[in-house]
């Protein structure tokens, strides 16, 4: 009885060491995957970081322009307003100044703005003009491409 015991347990550890010997081939097989798909990982880490990179470079290279552009901006008004301003200065206020996109948006805002009002003012004073001359609503229509309701309206706040 004893004997058949040990028989019985000396089979079950074979089969328990060859159990073993598969597991660690399937550990090595999964191990191996798994460190074959951390490099298919780390180049598309790679790439992704190549491409924030690349999407960065362009970001700053926006905002350089931005700062160049209100930089040239502040120096016109400057210009226009009599004011000198001085190579020191303008270094200080490149160094000093951050520049918020929402203002570069409104400085072409405000310019875009202005153009549209001289562009009206230009219309007004030409209409006045042909008014004046005394050519007929539908002439001065055809030759400013105005409608003729705006015609009439600035034909009577001009007779007021």
């Amino acid at each position: 009885m004893i004997f058949l015991l040990i028989i019985i347990g000396a089979i079950l550890i074979i089969f328990n060491m060859k159990a073993l010997k598969k597991e660690n081939k399937n550990f090595d097989n999964v191990f191996n995957e798994k460190i074959d798909n951390i490099t298919e990982v780390n180049l598309e880490i790679g790439e992704l970081r190549r491409e924030f990179g690349e999407t960065i470079f362009e970001l700053q290279c926006d905002i350089e322009k931005l700062k160049k552009e209100n930089l040239f901006l502040h120096n016109e008004l400057l210009k226009i307003n009599g004011k000198s301003f001085d190579n020191k200065r303008d270094h200080n206020f490149q160094n000093e100044y951050k520049i918020d996109e929402n203002e570069a948006f409104n400085l072409k805002e405000l310019d875009n703005k202005n153009q549209l009002d001289n562009m009206a003012k230009d219309k007004v004073d030409k209409i006045k003009e042909l008014l004046d001359k005394g050519l007929r609503i539908d002439e001065i229509c055809q030759k400013t491409s105005s409608g003729k309701g705006e015609v009439l309206l600035i034909k009577g706040l001009y007779k007021k």
